[in-house]
């Protein structure tokens, strides 16, 4: 399957076919679709409250996540805010955690495409 989105790497899905086949793809797939956005409005709910320390969890679990599944935007700017959280940015923090938010949910639809044909990826 050949994806023409900047926003996913289609390469890192398919090395958890090669390893799992679809039922591996469908699983991390169902992970990261069911907790990204709660990892994400949990960060943009402490980040309303001032509370820079609360959005490093949320967003470092999406670092990792975002990156498993070749979703490096979200991943990268996961990483971003994460960094201008814990140095105390908040306008900065506060900008990003809104570039994140649209970066999710421009990747969103190709992971829900992606997990209702994960054999695409085989080949």
């Amino acid at each position: 399957m050949e994806l023409s989105h900047d926003a996913l790497d289609e390469s890192a899905l398919a090395d958890l076919y090669n390893m799992g086949g679809a039922p591996l793809v469908v699983k991390v797939l169902d992970l990261f679709l069911e907790s990204a956005p709660k990892k994400l409005a949990s960060a943009e709910a402490a980040f309303a409250a001032g509370d820079l320390t609360g959005v490093v969890p949320g967003v470092h679990s999406l670092i990792s996540s975002g990156g498993n599944l070749g979703a490096l935007r979200v991943r990268d700017l996961a990483h971003e805010v994460e960094a201008a959280a814990r140095s105390g940015k908040k306008a900065r923090a506060g900008e990003l955690l809104a570039e994140l938010s649209g970066a999710l949910a421009e990747v969103t639809p190709l992971l829900v495409g992606l997990r209702e044909a994960p054999e695409a990826l085989g080949g």
